[in-house]
């Protein structure tokens, strides 16, 4: 099996090599799928990921799912003690380049909220397997979060078809997710007590 950081390469390479409608097009699909999928319908407090680079795209996701009064938190990285902070953010204006250049809520736009509060939490990823195991970008910021509960929110992934794999290697302290959406497909791994099977396809 391939060294983590092989695949990370490989797959960060396809990826960006996505042309930006082609990303935007496949988004809006994956979009449309997260919509239909209950466990997301029935949640009120979910974090989300601002995308950038050539990550699937949130802003719509994030923009409607505040326009229907729900509440919407992102993370914030606090690089030297590598964790994520969690703030609620009222509109995507609030965001500016943070680390990495990855937007954040910063300033007077800094709402913290208690990792408790999640309900649900859609992640990103630089690769899932069909076990919902996740490869993200070597920082384990995500892990360590949700390492800090147990049962941690309920965890869906969105990712880009080219993006999964059979299997990933594993270490114990890697966090999986609960589900899965494509651009094909909404992936339920076998291991996931946490989402209701009827809803795979």
């Amino acid at each position: 099996m391939e060294p983590k950081s092989v695949v990370r390469q490989r797959i960060l390479k396809e990826r960006d090599a996505l042309s930006e409608e082609e990303r935007g097009r496949r988004s809006r699909i994956i979009h449309d799928r997260l919509k239909t999928f209950l466990p997301f319908q029935e949640a009120t407090v979910a974090l989300f990921y601002a995308s950038f680079r050539s990550e699937v795209e949130t802003e719509g996701i994030i923009k409607a799912w505040l326009a229907s009064g729900k509440v919407a938190l992102l993370p914030v990285v606090i690089p030297a003690e590598k964790t994520l902070l969690i703030s609620r953010i009222s509109s995507l204006d609030d965001l500016c380049p943070g680390f990495r250049d990855i937007p954040e809520p910063q300033g007077e736009h800094l709402q913290p909220v208690d990792i408790e509060e999640v309900e649900l939490a859609v992640v990103p990823g630089v690769a899932f397997d069909l076990q919902g195991h996740r490869l993200g970008y070597g920082g384990g910021y995500y892990d360590r979060l949700f390492g800090l509960l147990s049962p941690s929110p309920l965890k869906i992934g969105l990712a880009f078809e080219l993006q999964i794999l059979p299997e990933l290697l594993a270490s114990a302290h890697d966090i999986a997710v609960d589900a899965i959406v494509t651009e094909e497909r909404i992936i339920l791994p076998e291991r996931s007590s946490r989402v209701a099977r009827p809803f795979s396809r």
